[in-house]
């Protein structure tokens, strides 16, 4: 279920984000913590790590029913922020987003994004090893889904040892 103690704690997992001058502080306030233009946003996963900290992943699903007659294209806008600790690709922090069809598989090949923190991923880059993705905008088509249902899915992950974290914006 969704953790929401509020857009403010390091403790909320799954918040709703409405003060569209608020700033991301990992990032310096240089990532809008919602796109310009746009009223909310939501952030999936935090920033609480450190210490004797259990990694934790969060994954957010929603399903839609496409109606190609009202709205063909599909906008996604996201934004991630990830720290960086040089550990083995599978215990580093990660987001990915996936639009699924009605069988749990991508729709095509443009539909699924897969980051794991890494420099070379040549996102931005602050302090205490976080990087992190301005908003992005990604488009599908979505005439050939017509009266089908999709999902989009998105997942962040913090580090395998516990210590760095792993968030995202959409």
């Amino acid at each position: 279920g969704a953790v929401d103690y509020g857009y403010l704690s390091a403790q909320s997992r799954h918040t709703v984000h409405f003060d569209t001058n608020e700033r991301d502080a990992r990032t310096q306030g240089l990532l809008r913590t919602i796109p310009e233009g746009e009223h909310a946003s939501v952030r999936l996963g935090n920033w609480a790590s450190g210490g004797n900290a259990s990694p934790q992943a969060e994954s957010i699903t929603y399903g839609m029913t496409v109606d190609a007659e009202d709205a063909d294209l599909l906008l996604l806008r996201y934004a991630a922020v990830l720290q960086d600790p040089e550990h083995a690709p599978s215990l580093q922090p990660r987001f990915r987003m996936e639009i699924l069809n009605q069988q749990g598989q991508l729709i095509d090949s443009c539909s699924m994004a897969d980051f794991i923190a890494n420099a070379a991923l040549g996102w931005n880059q602050a302090p205490n090893e976080v990087l992190w993705k301005d908003w992005t905008t990604v488009g599908v088509d979505l005439t050939a889904y017509n009266g089908q249902t999709i999902f989009v899915r998105l997942t962040t992950n913090d580090c395998g040892e516990g210590s760095h974290f792993g968030y995202a914006y959409f």
